[in-house]
């Protein structure tokens, strides 16, 4: 199993999370005219380390989850329901081990409505810095 879908996995099983945004969780984008609200999640800054026999199997990456929502007071919520979703987040989600996930950032946003139409729509972005094992790569055989 992925990262990606370890996340989703596990989102899938919160119920302050789906009670809000069921199954819309959308990892890079969102379908074109999709009904707030909704989360989009994407991973970045992936960083391994390494020594003199290779590579750990730790992955360091930053976990950046944007939230749009019909009002203020319900990214809000949403927002409140991912960080205790998974600020402080570990331990073995089908195959993959994750080390830790620690909010790192939060802000506000506002995206400008298309075309001059309506208000915009409230979003929060929030950023999680996550590792996780990544399964062994044997190169050697």
């Amino acid at each position: 199993m992925s990262i990606k879908n370890a996340i989703y996995t596990h989102l899938q099983t919160v119920g302050a999370v789906t009670s809000l945004i069921g199954t819309s969780l959308y990892p890079l984008q969102a379908p074109q005219q999709k009904a707030t609200p909704y989360v989009v999640y994407t991973l970045m800054d992936a960083d391994r380390q390494h020594h003199m026999r290779g590579t750990t199997l730790s992955v360091f990456k930053t976990l950046q989850m944007d939230i749009y929502a019909n009002t203020d007071t319900k990214a809000d919520s949403i927002s409140t329901a991912l960080l205790n979703a998974l600020d402080s987040l570990q331990g073995l989600i089908q195959t993959v081990q994750i080390e830790f996930c620690l909010n790192n950032d939060e802000d506000d946003a506002l995206l400008e409505p298309i075309h001059g139409e309506g208000l915009g729509i409230p979003a929060r972005i929030l950023a999680f810095r996550l590792a996780y094992q990544e399964p062994r790569r044997d190169i050697h055989t």
